[in-house]
């Protein structure tokens, strides 16, 4: 037990503040929406060590819809499922071998995979025939779980999806709620000429799956 705790506190050091960073398990099916939140990794592998980190995606029946692959060979790589593979050019300008990368899937209306790496764009691809050089069907599902493959030693983070918070508890007596997004709201008196709005009128939804302090009508 004493190992284990050791080896967990170790892994955690590797990469700095984990704070909101959930360490990966291979091989488990997460809850995930990257139709709506982009994929937050940390990770701490050296170039060359061919280190492999492999995120799958997966529609509400599991079924395959689409993969993000990293490899950190001497020329690092990136695969995305289904499609063309390249070499990364470089890693960012002074990044050491910690890591955080951000893999967002876009739709509006043609589907779009971009990775960024410590802040910087790395790739951005059209999920299409002519761009990819083969079919692209999984990247047309909805994403609602992943699943993950990495190498051993190879500490690798996540930052889980945000829990939605429950709409029906936002009321407020004497005040009308309506939606800026889904996870912002904003709060106004129905009379003010009787009520004063005491605290921000604006609420969000915090990561928690809990509301920020929600105003008052007096």
């Amino acid at each position: 037990m004493i190992f284990l705790i050791s080896l967990l506190l170790s892994a955690a050091a590797a990469t700095g503040d984990t704070a909101g960073w959930v360490a990966v398990q291979n091989d488990v099916k997460i809850e995930y929406d990257l139709e709506k939140f982009p994929l937050k990794l940390k990770t701490n592998i050296a170039k060359g060590s061919n280190k492999v980190v492999r995120v799958s995606f997966h529609d509400a029946q599991e079924e395959a819809a689409g993969s993000v692959t990293l490899e950190f060979t001497t020329t690092p790589r990136y695969i995305i499922g289904q499609c063309k593979r390249k070499d990364f050019d470089k890693f960012p300008t002074g990044a050491d071998d910690t890591r955080e990368w951000t893999i967002t899937k876009t739709k509006n209306p043609k589907t779009y995979i971009s990775i960024h790496c410590n802040g910087e764009e790395r790739v951005k691809l059209e999920m299409a025939e002519e761009t990819c050089g083969g079919k692209v069907d999984a990247w047309k599902k909805i994403v609602t779980k992943m699943s993950f493959k990495i190498s051993n030693d190879a500490p690798t983070f996540y930052i889980p999806a945000p829990v939605p918070c429950a709409v029906d508890d936002l009321k407020v007596d004497g005040g009308q709620v309506s939606a800026n997004s889904n996870t912002e709201y904003t709060v106004t008196c129905t009379q003010p000429e009787r009520y004063v709005l005491l605290g921000e009128k604006t609420v969000t939804c915090q990561s928690n799956g809990e509301w920020s302090d929600v105003p008052k009508c007096l």
